[in-house]
């Protein structure tokens, strides 16, 4: 086996002057190099997570210290959709496994979402990469038919997330792709 011992600073994250986004950008030198951030959350924050690298994978930890969420290991992973269940300041580690090292590229992008009123439309704009985020409550078994008409040139692709007591991986209740 191969044992890595590093020492690490925790890194700050620099806001997009808008104040949507959190930016990084870096270097990991080696296989098993490591970079962490803290990152103080609101209870209900949703943000999308991309990592632009070779062989990057990253995790999430709480404030008191659960593991959320664990990513990767691959070029450029991406999280659509993640929401902070408490507020705190929780810990975001990034790895690599590329042998010679990578350079890195983080952003975590904060979404407001649009609330959702039974038989509304609403339209606006997308931005490249990013999901546009609409929130709605709903009582047990009730019945919705949601569309969505999108751009030609691009992904069409929308799911439906129920966040609250869920593990991550089981936030993401229903997908359409085109």
């Amino acid at each position: 086996f191969i044992a890595h011992l590093g020492a690490y600073i925790l890194e700050s994250l620099t806001e997009i002057d808008d104040g949507t986004a959190l930016t990084y950008s870096g270097d990991l030198a080696d296989a098993g190099a490591q970079q962490q951030f803290a990152l103080d959350a609101t209870e209900g924050d949703v943000v999308t997570i991309a990592l632009y690298g070779a062989n990057l994978g990253f995790t999430i930890q709480s404030p008191d210290d659960d593991y959320l969420l664990f990513e990767g290991v691959y070029n450029d992973p991406f999280v659509q959709l993640f929401q902070f269940p408490i507020a705190g300041t929780y810990t975001l580690t990034i790895i690599t496994s590329e042998p010679d090292g990578t350079e890195l590229e983080f952003f975590i992008y904060r979404h407001d979402p649009i609330r959702v009123t039974s038989n509304e439309s609403l339209s606006g704009e997308l931005e490249e990469n990013l999901p546009v985020v609409f929130a709605l409550e709903s009582a047990a078994s009730k019945m919705w038919d949601i569309n969505a008409i999108l751009p030609l040139n691009g992904e069409r692709y929308m799911t439906v997330h129920q966040f609250g007591d869920r593990e991550f991986w089981e936030t993401r209740i229903a997908e359409d792709g085109g």
